[in-house]
C-alpha cells in the first residue's frame, strides 16, 4: 500500500524514528513495545488509531497535543512496566504541528 503525501506529513520520518527507537523491539527499558517487529504493520496500527480513535482528549501536560486511544480485539503490545499484553494503542498528536509525536501500546 502506497503512503499518501498527507499521511507522510502526519506520521513523519521523525515520528516513525521515535516510535521505532522507543516502542519497537528492541526498545528502551520500561517502555511499552509493539508485538509486531514489522514497521509497516505498526504504521498501519498507528494510522488506524489516528483515523478512527475510540477516545480523544487533550493532553494534560501540553495543550497543543491530543491523546487518541483505540482498543483492539487482540493484543498489539506489551506494557513496559508490568509486561502485560496491551490491546489498546495511544497516539499523541500535535495539533499545532499537525503531526504524530509518538504512539505506543497501553493497558
Amino acid at each position: 500500500m502506497a503512503e499518501s503525501a498527507a499521511w507522510s506529513s502526519i506520521l513523519s520520518s521523525a515520528g516513525k524514528r521515535h516510535i521505532k527507537d522507543n516502542h519497537m523491539f528492541p526498545a528502551k527499558p520500561r517502555k511499552s513495545i509493539f508485538l509486531s517487529t514489522d514497521e509497516s504493520t505498526v504504521w498501519g496500527i498507528v494510522q488506524e488509531v489516528f483515523n478512527s480513535p475510540d477516545f480523544v482528549t487533550a493532553r494534560n501536560s501540553n495543550a497543543n497535543r491530543e491523546v487518541l486511544k483505540k482498543t483492539f480485539n487482540s493484543p498489539k503490545g506489551l506494557h513496559g512496566i508490568t509486561g502485560s499484553l496491551c490491546s489498546c494503542v495511544i497516539v499523541i498528536y500535535d495539533i499545532e504541528d499537525q503531526r504524530i509525536v509518538t504512539a505506543y501500546p497501553s493497558v
